[in-house]
């Protein structure tokens, strides 16, 4: 198994995905890392209608969370993570969502190699650059759960984490993978 894993939304067709209600005054990226004095509360429906243990937002700095994950991680004593309170909404059914904060903190994702590969994404036979990242185990603070010192959307797992969510198949809505399943990082 590989030191490092992802943990990212699994999205599947009808995942309801949130979106912030009104622009608040507030950096999104602080409020993912928990470096914010204010946590935006008021959430609206951006697509969809299934909520998952994982609920995505239309930014990446947005992630909720299921009070049955929270108590997961809790009970499992994983590091890393704290959540703030987001209003309830009518697709939530009766489960109890929190936004995600991500207090563990790596080192920064250094880039190692940048190659010309097929787009995936296109129809047409196009090229664009992909960068390819080493891992950030450089100044990482032995969270469980973690992203960079800069600004990241990426989530990173330790191997004790990405163990414990790959066996917890109850939980939905995301993918944990190791590091080395990822195209874009090399173990």
């Amino acid at each position: 198994m590989s030191e490092f894993g992802i943990l990212m939304p699994r999205y599947v067709r009808g995942m309801l995905i949130v979106r912030w209600a009104a622009s608040e005054p507030c950096d999104p990226w602080a409020v993912l890392r928990g470096e914010s004095d204010r946590y935006p509360a008021q959430l609206a429906r951006h697509m969809g209608h299934r909520a998952y243990d994982v609920v995505p937002g239309s930014h990446v700095t947005l992630i909720l969370i299921s009070g049955r994950l929270a108590q997961f991680l809790a009970e499992n004593e994983v590091t890393g993570w704290a959540t703030y309170p987001v209003e309830q909404l009518p697709q939530f059914g009766d489960r109890q969502y929190s936004g995600l904060i991500i207090s563990g903190r790596g080192g920064d994702l250094a880039p190692i190699r940048t190659v010309r590969m097929q787009d995936p994404s296109s129809r047409e036979p196009r090229l664009r650059n992909v960068t390819f990242h080493d891992t950030p185990a450089e100044r990482w603070d032995g969270s469980d759960i973690f992203t960079t010192t800069r600004v990241s959307a990426h989530i990173f797992l330790s191997a004790r984490a990405l163990e414990l969510l790959r066996g917890a198949r109850s939980l939905t809505g995301f993918t944990a993978m190791e590091l080395s399943e990822f195209p874009y990082f090399t173990a």
